[in-house]
């Protein structure tokens, strides 16, 4: 991986700010971790308004051995980054398309470049192991907590798109687009009824009719999405995405056109 020392080379790679900064908080923080300086680090330089950076994965390796140091010494930080990691993670897309856009060698030699994919990528099977060792943990956080953690084993499962669409679908509104007129459309949940609507102006509602399912007794593969996501709701008992993960999978008929879309494929279309 990328040694901190190597100050000339930090200062050309992107990021958000001053790069060159980012071995001296990563080299603090691999001596004492503490959460101002991981925030600092996560939120003010290697990522930024769902922006990734070639600092993000020159950073990772690093903020994984500090996750290693954690996991000893201060389960409640270690579990609260592995989140916040998953949650920047899902903004790369399946085919890592951004991934390779943001790795593309400018100033920096290929063979540095391609050092800190390899050493990423080292680290990413790492941080993968880690984050499902939090599985029990995991039972015992709140709503939220639970749903990053979802989102979280999708990004460990390199399905960052399902991951992003999740954490989309559980917002208080969530937009999505018909796929045969492109109407961007807002879904919405009824609390009362415990039931998701659609609707193109806010004014009038439209239902939306859920998928069944049948919940695994094992875990699926993440292929399936939808039984995977039916299976960790279940065995973390996230309670707004017992019903919720039905709707996600289920059908609407367009406001505007009147055709049937398939609600995930119609928050896909919006956000990809």
């Amino acid at each position: 991986m990328l040694d901190l020392a190597e100050n000339n080379i930090w200062k050309e790679l992107s990021s958000c700010g001053n790069s060159a900064e980012i071995p001296v908080l990563l080299q603090q923080c691999v001596q004492n971790p503490t959460k101002d300086v991981l925030e600092e680090i996560c939120y003010y330089r290697i990522y930024c308004q769902n922006t990734l950076y070639q600092t993000t994965f020159a950073a990772f390796p690093y903020l994984i051995k500090i996750l290693e140091q954690l996991r000893n010494s201060n389960t409640t930080l270690c579990f609260e980054y592995v989140l916040n990691l998953g949650s920047i993670l899902c903004n790369l897309d399946n085919k890592d398309e951004y991934f390779k856009q943001i790795m593309e060698p400018s100033t920096v030699k290929k063979e540095i470049i391609e050092d800190i994919i390899n050493s990423y990528n080292i680290a990413f099977a790492q941080f993968r192991e880690i984050a499902y060792s939090f599985t029990d943990y995991a039972k015992d956080q709140d709503e939220d907590s639970k749903k990053w953690f979802i989102v979280t084993l999708a990004v460990v499962n390199k399905h960052y798109e399902e991951g992003n669409i999740l954490n989309s679908f559980t917002d208080e509104e969530c937009a999505c687009s018909c796929d045969f007129c492109d109407a961007e459309l807002y879904i919405e949940l009824v609390d009362e009824r415990e039931q998701y609507v659609i609707s193109e102006d806010g004014e009038e509602y439209y239902s939306i009719k859920p998928a069944t399912s049948v919940k695994p007794v094992v875990e699926p593969l993440t292929d399936n999405i939808f039984e995977w996501y039916t299976y960790y709701s279940g065995i973390l008992e996230l309670e707004s995405l017992k019903t919720g993960v039905n709707y996600l999978f289920g059908e609407f008929e367009c406001p505007v056109c009147r055709k049937k879309n398939n609600v995930f494929k119609a928050i896909h279309n919006y956000l990809y």
